[in-house]
């Protein structure tokens, strides 16, 4: 079926990390999340209970669900009004992403993955696709890191304890390559 390329995340984190790959930042949720009203409820919620203007006026693109993890993030640090809306947000994320456990990895660019949260025809896309655009969350509270970022379709990456995701080194899954790339994330 197409391309035959891989996207590997390393998990080299002591936590579970959540991901989601898609098309583009700007591929529409409705037509990629096979189970939308979880997240989507989750995001409304949040975006009634906080006053914060850099919130996208709808939440209908995977950027605005990135947008609203960083949104969350802020809230959950200043202890603003909402951090039950937000800890709710980063829930529904957990149960809509896959999760790559601490030492492990995964194919994020296989059928099997993208079958967990894409409908058919965002599978179909993404299988064959040069680019695609990876979006990583791991953290509790204060602690919440997200990053979202594009990626050929045969580069994988490592996700660090250090605040940053790595490029490996080509043909391998944990030997990192920074020249190649990095990705900042938080600590």
């Amino acid at each position: 079926m197409g391309n035959k390329h891989s996207i590997h995340i390393a998990n080299a984190t002591s936590e579970d990390i959540y991901v989601l790959a898609y098309l583009s930042p700007d591929w529409a949720i409705v037509d990629a999340i096979t189970n939308i009203t979880v997240i989507a409820a989750a995001l409304q919620q949040f975006k009634t209970c906080t006053a914060l203007g850099e919130l996208p006026a709808k939440i209908t693109s995977i950027r605005d669900i990135f947008q609203t993890l960083l949104a969350v993030r802020k809230v959950i640090v200043s202890g603003a009004q909402g951090v039950k809306a937000a800890m709710a947000v980063t829930e529904a994320f957990k149960k809509t992403a896959v999760k790559i456990p601490a030492g492990t990895f995964k194919n994020v660019k296989s059928e099997d993955f993208l079958s967990i949260y894409l409908k058919a025809h965002g599978i179909a896309g993404l299988i064959g696709a040069k680019t695609v655009t990876l979006m990583v969350m791991a953290g509790e509270g204060k602690d919440l890191r997200a990053a979202m970022w594009n990626s050929g379709s045969d580069h994988s990456w490592i996700a660090t304890k250090r605040g940053v995701i790595v490029r490996s080194r080509y043909g391998t899954l944990w030997q990192e390559n920074p020249r190649a790339g990095t990705i900042a994330w938080g600590k």
